[in-house]
């Protein structure tokens, strides 16, 4: 050390007990690392991960990095996915998915470099479903659903039996976001037989939500409600846990409630049950189902008439979404904040926020709630007098709303359709967008859209 010191080639870092000596400069690094033979380097790694541990054996959480990167290189395959989970653990708790996700396949690579044994699987199964909840904000569909399917694969030739519920109950989230509505609504059915068999409470949470998620989707927003009251009950005391899903269960059913509440006219229940939710987020600190809260909150305003509210709401939510890329609730949060800006005449700004909703959409190949965005879209280009455009979304939003069955988007895109119909002077083309409108409304107890069906036809006579 002392000749490298004296010829300038390495140079003495930090104090107090700490010590380290760096290379002056990369390419001596580089020069001096590829002067090393293989299997040297791999015993290097190795060891200096294994110094990091007994020096660091009270704090690794701060060199968990450190630790990966030489354990992979020096080949320990076990250390690896022993301190890539613990990372992709503290990343995927701090809401920062690409990190969490990167080394949770990390240690997925690392498994492979194994035999395969009934310890190994299990472990394999393990990391997959963790990687539930960071895939999931980040909109990453596919894969997600790519890494439940090598789970079940693994878990039925391994026999962990106990595992395929957990895999058969994200697919109530993913046939959802698919745009499947009747696959959802089958098996968030199965969920709750399942969990009412073998009372288990972490199934049912599933169950419910996304029975509740799905109702609202198509419409059928009395359901809705009653599947996220059912929820509510069945966690109370305990409101802060996650069971497996991205955000907090409690809250997010609270605002699953609030959305079809305000949908079905109840402003002051929505209202109420958004302070629930927002009350059990502030005790739990968890930022992603904050924004869940703060998405429907928006909503829950936009639709009330309180525009100016739902636009300062909306605005902060949607650049918290950006910023942390929770890719859903964007997309959610950009369809209210561009509702409130086309009703406040900012229309250009309404049509390019639900434009960037339905390209994120595009993104992660999901399709639920997208005649919701080509609606919303649409309002945006009738306030900016845009009316070939407006058209033009409605048109696509009719087709994803007969295509996935979303009876309640159909009706507000039909409304929008008479809107258009109307601006352009064809009184009798609103008149039958209305009119069509209105009958579905009827039909499903939308009383806001009611409302604005019944003062569009008496304008029209």
């Amino acid at each position: 050390m002392s000749e490298l010191k004296r010829i300038e080639l390495i140079y003495q870092k930090g104090g107090f007990g700490e010590l380290e000596y760096v290379f002056k400069h990369a390419l001596t690094q580089d020069v001096a690392y590829a002067s090393l033979l293989q299997s040297e380097r791999r015993r290097l790694h190795a060891l200096i991960g294994a110094a990091i541990e007994e020096v660091y054996a009270g704090r690794l959480e701060e060199r968990t990095e450190e630790l990966v990167y030489h354990f992979t290189r020096g080949e320990v395959w076990d250390k690896v996915v022993r301190h890539a989970r613990v990372a992709a653990e503290r990343a995927a708790a701090l809401c920062v998915d690409d990190k969490a996700v990167e080394f949770y396949e990390i240690a997925l690579e690392a498994l492979r470099q194994t035999a395969e044994t009934p310890e190994t699987a299990r472990a394999g199964i393990d990391l997959r479903l963790a990687m539930r909840a960071p895939l999931w904000r980040a909109g990453r569909l596919d894969p997600l659903y790519e890494r439940f399917r090598e789970a079940e694969d693994l878990a039925t030739r391994h026999g962990v039996a106990e595992v395929l519920d957990t895999i058969y109950a994200y697919l109530v989230q993913y046939h959802w976001a698919k745009g499947n509505p009747d696959e959802a609504l089958t098996y968030g059915r199965r969920c709750l037989e399942r969990a009412a068999a073998r009372d288990d409470l972490g199934l049912a949470v599933t169950g419910h939500y996304y029975l509740s998620r799905t109702y609202q989707t198509v419409g059928r927003h009395r359901e809705a409600v009653g599947e996220a009251e059912a929820l509510l009950s069945l966690l109370a005391g305990r409101e802060h846990e996650r069971f497996g899903l991205s955000g907090l269960p409690f809250s997010g059913a609270c605002a699953l409630a609030a959305f079809s509440l305000a949908e079905l006219g109840d402003t002051t229940g929505a209202l109420a049950m958004i302070e629930r939710g927002r009350a059990a987020v502030d005790a739990a600190g968890h930022q992603y189902s904050a924004a869940v809260i703060d998405v429907n909150h928006a909503f829950v305003l936009a639709r009330a008439g309180r525009l100016e509210e739902a636009v300062r709401i909306g605005e902060s939510v949607v650049a918290t979404c950006r910023e942390k890329k929770f890719a859903g609730q964007f997309m959610l949060g950009a369809c209210a904040l561009a509702h409130a800006y086309a009703a406040l005449g900012r229309g250009r700004e309404a049509a390019a926020l639900a434009g960037a909703a339905i390209e994120r959409q595009d993104t992660a190949q999901a399709f639920s709630d997208r005649a919701w965005m080509h609606s919303t879209k649409a309002l945006g280009h009738v306030a900016a007098g845009e009316l070939d455009e407006a058209a033009r979304d409605v048109a696509r939003g009719l087709e994803f709303a007969e295509r996935h069955r979303e009876r309640g988007w159909e009706a507000w895109t039909r409304y929008v359709a008479g809107l258009i119909a109307e601006r352009r002077g064809d009184r009798a083309g609103a008149a039958r967008g209305v009119d069509e409108a209105q009958e579905i409304a009827e039909e499903l107890g939308m009383r806001p859209l009611l409302e604005r069906c019944r003062a569009a036809l008496a304008k029209l006579g």
